[in-house]
């Protein structure tokens, strides 16, 4: 009688033996890492997982074939055949509790396992009830034992092998389980292949009729839930054994630490102090010798207090203490005086050590130079807020100054002043005499406006040849305002048009300036700075070297330009 296959379902049923094999093989790994009742647990769980794998790869492997007639199976034989899946992989569990290899076991637990695989699949070809019997190939039905107790021992041997190899769990896993999957896989379909059945055949089982892949779809769906379920509680296990580990470590370590204050103090770069309860000082290392100018003999019996700067205010100290109190330990920043009384920054880490009362016995200090950090900090600083080439303020710092600015214009009432300038012609003398020229005329530019301005007033360099100036505090009155505006946008330009000195040339350039007076926060300042650049422009387009004031101003520029 002529048999087809659905190679879908023979691709699931091998995916299903493949996922099974990879979740009892996570299950082998944490039984024989855990003892006792947890690893009794765990050898359950990872026999049912496995049992259940080879059992429901054999019936979706038995869905996938058809033949010329309806067939059905007895469901009773059916459940029956899941005990021999289910007793032989609970063997396999049961000689894995062992910690060594022990091959004579292997081998006899392998072939045990390997007829109780036999068993379940030839009861599951049994619940067909064929009528007449089916007829089995003698070599190849001997072959399929040998395929089930190879694979069984296999699947042993797999897993002591697998901890020498040095691979990761996961990969191992992986390859292991693909191993074993179609080891499962390669019984069932090797005996499938050494059944005949007789043309005329006909099946004695009445059964409910539900469509091969609906059913294969409700035990994928089974298997799923169980191997996900095994999968997730397998890596809750794990995590939590893990942070019991870690907690035990933690717990020697800081005994230890304990045990080892003095010891320890002296094998770090850090400054040490350690001291009693009352802040006298027991005990220093030589990197706080090195680190305060203060040797041993000259601090110890004294209290911490002679090492206080003035930098920080006396409740600065206070909080120290009630955070140690509080906390048991502190990180903060601290200026320490140093012998040559010199103030320096450190990081300063407290521990407070307490007795079995919780009583402070001690405290442990650390301190450790903080000053590059401190320069890089600056340095960073700079550059987030400075032009590297004039070291004057950037876009950045100008626009804060400026809101600064506007806000202190409303409460004043008096008006402030945007003057946006750029020099003319400044392209030429970069292609002509290179950027190394323009550097240095752009510095002396930038030297020349901050002489044209008072202190308090804001000198920025944008970008290019563009340059900003702020000016604040000019008077209440608009057409006052305008006048001083004005007379400073003449000393600049006037400062502009002066001969420069590049490399022992002289060199002539000249710049035109656009003007936005402010008061109160009718404009913000992007508005403001738009308006200086519009009136640059028009300044430019008037021939150059010229003031402009911004055009809603216009009557009253016309007057003063």
């Amino acid at each position: 009688m002529d048999i087809s296959w659905n190679e879908n379902l023979i691709a699931l049923s091998v995916l299903i033996a493949m996922l099974g094999s990879f979740t009892a093989l996570s299950h082998a790994e944490r039984m024989r890492e855990s003892h006792g009742y947890q690893a009794k647990a765990w050898m359950v769980a990872g026999g049912l997982t496995l049992g259940m794998a080879i059992w429901s790869m054999h019936f979706i492997g038995m869905l996938a074939f058809h033949l010329n007639i309806p067939i059905a199976y007895d469901t009773s034989l059916t459940f029956l055949s899941i005990l021999p899946a289910i007793a032989a992989a609970l063997l396999g569990f049961h000689l894995l509790q062992s910690p060594k290899l022990q091959l004579k076991k292997i081998l006899i637990g392998g072939l045990f396992m390997g007829l109780g695989i036999t068993a379940m699949h030839y009861t599951g070809m049994a619940a067909l009830k064929m009528q007449p019997a089916i007829i089995y190939n003698p070599a190849i039905f001997t072959l399929s034992v040998v395929i089930a107790i190879t694979a069984a021992t296999g699947a042993l041997l797999i897993v002591y092998a697998g901890e020498k190899t040095g691979l990761h769990p996961l990969v191992q896993h992986l390859f292991s389980a693909a191993i074993m999957g179609v080891a499962i896989a390669g019984m069932h379909y090797t005996a499938m292949a050494g059944a005949t059945f007789v043309p005329g055949s006909v099946c004695s089982v009445d059964g409910l009729e539900i469509e091969p892949n609906l059913l294969a779809l409700l035990v994928t769906s089974g298997c799923f839930v169980l191997f996900s379920g095994g999968a997730f509680a397998n890596t809750l296990d794990r995590h939590i054994a893990l942070d019991n580990l870690r907690l035990i470590h933690a717990q020697l370590e800081a005994q230890q630490k304990e045990q080892n204050i003095a010891a320890s103090a002296f094998e770090v770069q850090e400054g040490i102090i350690v001291a009693d309860a009352n802040n006298v000082i027991l005990r220093v290392n030589k990197s706080f010798t090195k680190l305060t100018g203060y040797s041993a003999d000259e601090v110890l019996g004294k209290t911490i207090a002679f090492l206080i700067s003035d930098h920080h205010e006396k409740q600065f100290y206070q909080e120290i203490l009630k955070a140690l109190q509080k906390e048991k330990g502190l990180v903060d920043e601290v200026w320490i005086k140093h012998k040559d009384d010199v103030i320096n920054p450190y990081r300063l880490t407290i521990t407070a050590v307490s007795n079995s009362v919780e009583e402070v016995t001690n405290y442990v200090a650390a301190i450790s130079d903080i000053r590059a950090f401190k320069e890089a900090q600056e340095s960073i600083q700079l550059l987030a807020f400075y032009d590297p080439l004039t070291q004057l303020p950037n876009r950045r710092l100008l626009q804060d100054r400026l809101q600064q600015a506007i806000a202190g214009s409303v409460r004043s009432h008096r008006y402030g002043a945007l003057m946006f300038i750029d020099l003319d012609h400044f392209k030429t003398l970069n292609d002509t005499l290179g950027h190394n020229f323009g550097d240095l005329l752009l510095k002396q530019v930038a030297y020349r406006l901050q002489e044209s301005v008072r202190d308090g007033d804001t000198v920025t360099r944008l970008g290019g040849d563009e340059f900003v100036v702020m000016l604040e505090g000019l008077s209440e009155d608009l057409k006052e305002a305008s006048i001083e505006a004005k007379t400073v946008g003449e000393k600049i330009k006037a400062r502009i048009n002066e001969p420069y000195k590049l490399n022992d040339e002289d060199y002539c350039i000249s710049g035109s300036i656009g003007i936005s007076l402010f008061c109160d926060n009718v404009y913000n300042a992007e508005d403001l700075l738009k308006q200086a650049d519009s009136a640059m422009y028009q300044a430019k387009n008037s021939g150059r070297n010229k003031l402009q004031f911004y055009n809603s101003l216009e009557k009253l520029s016309e007057e003063l330009v």
